[in-house]
């Protein structure tokens, strides 16, 4: 459209006429603007060049020979775009140099979410006002859409008011902008902002239409808006708008805003104490299956203790990103609505399953620590009183108040204690009840999940101590016999490992428990390094009498039914050769013999368990009485 066309004053748009235009073709296929819809199709109407003069320009197209009927809209009026500029975010994304104007094609969605603003336009013109230059284009406009959507709004309200809607009315529903719910792991509601809506035909056939949407998500520095979509496909008749997977706030019947910014809060509140312990118990979603929720991870029950920490999900195992928005220090002033878009999704790392998971903030709960675990290690007073000091010690030194280091910065800081003895004399006991009476998270790895390439076992090391440093965890490495013994000269390999592990232990700044069952000949290297050896022998008859004491109170304070025995029937079981772990396995086993029973936990159970072992066991066991 050249200069040439423009009215005398050279801006387009400014004469207060509507021209509509029709479709048509020459013999050649070349395209024809004509006046009047043609008819005959070969019709030898003079043809009319489009002119920019007009305020809005209507173009009628016909498919296969049918009706024409309106294809798009050309709004070249200056008021009426600038209003519209102002008042529809993203309009002017519409603007195209060679139409000089805004061209919309049909179904005109964007001025359908906006006719609202632009009737108000046109009923606050006053014709007696000179200077109204926005009232009469905006009535032209008025009238057009008017006409166009008669039709539409009146199905849709009729369909509306019965709380329904059909697959070809529902992109009204989703103004873009407006506040939305959608489902989360089928059960979870979640507040979005609609971005848009469009329409879309599977390579397979189907039609759907995918709305797009966005919500806060925390990174582990900032908060900021992540982009996301859903598709609803093609559906036959109407549906209930509540039936939906997504569908507008206005909609929702299964809570309020008010709930959803309560948990955004609640969230916040946890994420900015970040990397913080808690216990998780519900459905998880196991990050390390599948990479993304919309492609169907597989859901995992769980119940245990896990790390909140978004920021090292992030750099260890998968990065999270979003937009820059807020960062930790700016999350106390969110409005309501915002508080309602966080997408309260906790990036943890699952402590007894070593994996990093997500789990739903409204499923995690403060940790309630064993105080009586510690005291009921079976272990001399002394042995205990030595190694609270060393613990005690570190987290001084941790806490920058007094404390040991050597003369290069950043060495020596940890302590690296020894547990030796044969299985279930207590060595991981001791590690998990020092972690409950410090109130810190257990980190537990074996050298195994390690790997014994040198190569991949230093990367798993150095991930190992930095995670268990940043939480500020008690690190038990269970058996640590591979970096233990002494190095041979003929074993390369093992001897480049256990090189790896000393050079690590020197900066290593956390409380470290190395556990073994036997050791033929220690490295001479490590002796100067244990600060504290605990040799475990075999249990006598007194440390089971307490072993089997301790686990019998414990089932009184938890099993339903109550827990009935005698001190002379404690006194029979300790004369049982069985270690820790054999007898906390004969009680979970007889405790849930008793459940079946309905009845308290009695001795009986225990010999049901005991004599099945006894007679299946591929272990002998023997009395000790």
């Amino acid at each position: 459209m050249g200069d040439s066309q423009l009215p005398q004053n050279g801006i387009a748009g400014t004469s207060l006429r509507v021209q509509s235009l029709y479709q048509s073709h020459t013999t050649e296929g070349h395209v024809l603007w004509l006046t009047e819809p043609p008819t005959p199709p070969d019709s030898h109407s003079i043809p009319e060049s489009e002119n920019p003069e007009y305020a809005i320009t209507l173009r009628h197209r016909s498919l296969n020979g049918r009706k024409h009927t309106l294809d798009s809209i050309i709004i070249r009026s200056p008021p009426l775009r600038k209003f519209l500029d102002e008042t529809i975010e993203h309009i002017s994304a519409l603007y195209d140099e060679n139409e000089e104007g805004l061209v919309v094609q049909a179904p005109f969605r964007i001025l359908f979410w906006h006719f609202d603003a632009i009737e108000n336009a046109a009923a606050s013109s006053n014709a007696t006002q000179e200077d109204d230059a926005l009232g009469p284009p905006a009535t032209l406009l008025r009238d057009i859409l008017d006409d166009e959507f008669r039709d539409l709004l009146q199905r849709r309200e009729t369909m509306v008011t019965q709380g329904q809607i059909n697959f070809d009315t529902l992109w009204t529903l989703f103004k873009p902008g407006i506040t939305c719910v959608t489902t989360f792991m089928e059960i979870h509601h979640v507040a979005v902002r609609c971005i848009s809506i469009d329409f879309g035909r599977h390579a397979m056939g189907g039609m759907y239409y995918r709305i797009k949407f966005e919500n806060l998500v925390w990174n582990g520095e900032s908060l900021g808006w992540r982009d996301d979509y859903t598709d609803i496909m093609e559906f036959k008749g109407r549906r209930k708008i509540r039936d939906a997977h997504i569908l507008p706030l206005e909609f929702w019947q299964g809570g309020s805003v008010e709930q959803l910014a309560a948990r955004g809060r609640r969230f916040l509140d946890l994420v900015v104490k970040e990397p913080y312990m808690m216990r998780f118990s519900g459905e998880s979603l196991d990050s390390e299956s599948s990479p993304m929720w919309w492609q169907g991870e597989q859901k995992k029950k769980m119940s245990e203790r896990v790390i909140l920490d978004a920021r090292a999900y992030s750099h260890y195992f998968r990065r999270l990103a979003v937009s820059k928005w807020r960062t930790r220090d700016q999350l106390a002033n969110l409005d309501q609505l915002q508080l309602a878009y966080v997408f309260p999704e906790l990036h943890v790392f699952a402590l007894q399953r070593k994996r990093w998971s997500r789990v739903w903030v409204d499923d995690v709960d403060e940790v309630v620590f064993n105080d009586a675990a510690y005291p009921s290690l079976v272990l001399p007073s002394d042995y205990k009183q030595l190694l609270l000091a060393f613990a005690e010690a570190q987290i001084d030194a941790a806490n920058g108040v007094g404390g040991f280091d050597d003369v290069i910065a950043g060495k020596g800081q940890g302590i690296l204690m020894l547990l030796a003895g044969p299985p279930g004399t207590g060595k991981t006991l001791t590690a998990e009840a020092m972690a409950e009476h410090m109130r810190r998270p257990l980190y537990s790895v074996s050298t195994g999940e390690l790997g014994m390439a040198a190569a991949g076992m230093e990367n798993e090391l150095n991930k190992v101590l930095e995670l268990s440093t940043r939480w500020n965890a008690v690190l038990l490495l269970d058996e640590a016999d591979v970096f233990l013994e002494r190095r041979a000269d003929n074993d390369i390999q093992r001897n480049s490992i256990v090189s790896i592990f000393l050079r690590r232990l020197e900066y290593y700044r956390g409380i470290m428990f190395l556990t073994t069952n036997r050791i033929r000949s220690f490295d001479e290297a490590f002796r100067s390094r244990i600060h504290v050896a605990i040799q475990y022998p075999d249990l006598d008859s007194t440390a089971r009498h307490s072993i089997w004491s301790n686990f019998l109170r414990r089932a009184k304070e938890t099993y339903r039914y109550g827990v009935e025995f005698e001190e002379a029937q404690v006194e029979e079981l300790a004369e049982l050769t069985l270690n820790g772990r054999e007898i906390r396995n004969i009680v979970k086993s007889a405790q849930l013999l008793a459940l079946r029973d309905q009845e308290p936990l009695k001795k009986k159970h225990v010999d049901i368990v005991w004599r099945v072992e006894m007679e299946n066991s591929p272990w002998q066991k023997t009395s000790a009485g």
